[in-house]
């Protein structure tokens, strides 16, 4: 499985931490902002959000192809 990292910056916040969370994890799982491809294709909105305000957030899409056949 692939994995990538994000970078969530919180501004003018005392505490700059987030919570990661999945709406796909069937797809796409995220630990500490690193996303990891799951075990099949499709979308799966990533969201960081603030754990000193949570009315500040913020999405990204993660899209996973189905591998190449190899036949």
């Amino acid at each position: 499985s692939a994995t990538q990292t994000l970078k969530a910056i919180v501004k003018n916040a005392t505490d700059s931490r987030v919570d990661w969370t999945t709406d796909n994890s069937d797809v796409a799982t995220v630990n500490n902002g690193v996303i990891t491809a799951g075990q099949r294709a499709g979308e799966a909105t990533i969201t960081a959000t603030s754990k000193e305000d949570n009315t500040k957030s913020a999405t990204c899409t993660v899209v996973v192809n189905a591998a190449p056949s190899t036949e």
